[in-house]
């Protein structure tokens, strides 16, 4: 049978179509969630790289101008060194990805990362020509020149600030866009969904729920005794097949019906026949009473118009002896009929009516 002929294909592909939108959809809703976890990680590193700028430029003005011995101010370059190396890592895994951080390399070319993407590399080459070369550069400047080392640190820290402030709001700004679209597909998916799911509803509906009730209803009316109902299902499937059985199967109980109702009619007026036959010896007084008593009788007395003839084999004759209803035309074509003459004459002589 073919694929689509067979109900349980149709049944099968209806749970694969269902199956398959479920799949997708969750595999589609947690790629989203794993996406979003590392745009939220990116947008929290790079907010710390604002902290770490601060805390850098923070502890180079303590060993400037603080009251520290030498030892506190080796900790000091220590611990800007380590802050430097800290901010160094977390740029180059915002672009590059990083294990270590937990971040993926951040897209290049695409439209929603385009702007990041630029300014992140913006941000490295400034760490690189500009705040790495002078960050190192103060540390090492002596105490003497701690007036143009405040003013080199200020001004690397005043340009780079509103470089990162910009940054992390663009890295904000593409992730709730990035939502607000998952949120839109989500929508545009559900839709879509739901109108597949009134068409396999109404799919249903029509190739297997109305049969159903088809067949409902013409049993119902079977078990009144109307044999007459059909459910004429045109599909191809089982149910179809179920449907060309089931009105085969009304059709031979309809012929049977009928055929018994015939046998019935058949034996009634024997017995009508036989009655009246009983009631007189007089041939002509029995052949009208047998003529009445046929005639009240459907099908025979449909027209309530019919006639008896006595056969003389000699002669192959037939004479009319009682009628009922004859026109007197019909009367003198039909008072005396030849075997073979008219339907009468080719019944008297075959014995058999066509």
């Amino acid at each position: 049978m073919p694929l689509f002929r067979s109900i349980v294909s149709k049944l099968i592909i209806i749970a694969l179509i269902v199956l398959s939108f479920f799949i997708f959809y969750v595999y589609i809703g947690f790629n989203f969630t794993e996406h979003i976890r590392g745009d939220a990680t990116r947008i929290n590193i790079a907010g710390r790289q604002r902290m770490l700028t601060v805390s850098m430029a923070l502890r180079i003005a303590v060993s400037l101008y603080g009251n520290v011995h030498q030892a506190e101010k080796e900790a000091l370059t220590n611990g800007v060194e380590r802050i430097m190396a800290e901010y160094e890592e977390a740029l180059y895994g915002l672009r590059d990805g990083s294990k270590r951080l937990g971040l993926s390399p951040i897209p290049q070319k695409t439209q929603n990362y385009g702007e990041p993407a630029t300014q992140l590399n913006t941000l490295i080459d400034t760490w690189q020509k500009s705040q790495k070369p002078t960050f190192l550069n103060i540390t090492k400047m002596p105490p003497e020149r701690a007036k143009e080392a405040c003013g080199l640190c200020h001004s690397a820290v005043r340009d780079n600030l509103p470089k990162i402030e910009a940054f992390v709001k663009s890295m904000q700004d593409n992730y709730e866009n990035e939502l607000k679209e998952f949120d839109n597909f989500r929508v545009y998916t559900l839709g879509f969904f739901s109108i597949l799911a009134v068409f396999i509803i109404i799919y249903v509906w029509k190739t297997m729920i109305t049969p159903i009730w088809s067949f409902k209803k013409a049993a119902t009316e079977i078990e009144k005794g109307n044999f007459n109902v059909r459910v004429n299902i045109k599909s191809k499937d089982e149910i179809g097949d179920l449907g060309n059985t089931f009105d085969k199967m009304a059709q031979n109980l309809n012929n049977l019906f009928d055929e018994n109702i015939r046998n019935l009619q058949e034996l009634t007026v024997l017995y009508e026949i036989s009655k009246e036959a009983s009631k007189s010896f007089d041939l002509e007084t029995v052949l009208n009473r047998v003529m009445d008593a046929m005639l009240r009788f459907e099908p025979l007395g449909f027209e309530k118009m019919g006639a008896i003839f006595l056969c003389d084999k000699k002669k192959k004759t037939l004479k009319l002896t009682v009628e009922r209803n004859f026109t007197e035309e019909h009367k003198r074509m039909c008072n005396t009929v030849l075997y073979g003459e008219c339907l009468c004459g080719n019944v008297a002589e075959t014995g058999e009516l066509y």
